[in-house]
């Protein structure tokens, strides 16, 4: 239902099938690739989107979607209603810095480079309470 009414609307989708966090992660940044990201993924992928997204003033909603076995584990964990719409505030609390180092090349930091007898690796980092956004390379020895 909600790809077809954003459909109506002119917006352009952009479906992806892999790749979690470098997908939701299209929507940050001064010129972003896409304005919204609607997916299932996994609850580990959610919280890091969540951290880098909370470093913007961004925003997240989530939901648990759960099989017999892990609904079995949520609640040892506390979590009982499967149904409750969590929002960024609910996944990441407190401070928060985020690093994405490339492997290889993508939207947020360009990947591994070979210069012969060095790497040169990209780091893509964020820190929330220092309003930190920046790219940083670094050159490690073979």
């Amino acid at each position: 239902y909600i790809i077809k009414e954003l459909t109506k609307m002119g917006v352009q989708i952009n479906y992806i099938t892999d790749g979690d966090i470098a997908g939701a992660l299209t929507g940050i940044g001064d010129n972003p690739k896409n304005d919204i990201y609607y997916s299932t993924g996994g609850g580990p992928e959610g919280v890091i989107v969540a951290a880098a997204l909370s470093c913007y003033g961004g925003q997240i909603q989530g939901r648990l979607v759960l099989d017999d076995d892990e609904k079995v584990r949520a609640k040892k964990l506390g979590i009982k209603n499967f149904d409750k719409k969590y929002n960024i505030d609910e996944i990441v609390k407190g401070d928060v810095i985020f690093c994405a180092s490339g492997v290889t090349d993508g939207d947020l930091a360009k990947g591994v480079e070979n210069l012969g007898n060095e790497y040169k690796v990209t780091t893509f980092a964020l820190h929330k309470s220092q309003k930190i956004i920046k790219t940083v390379s670094n050159i490690y020895n073979k």
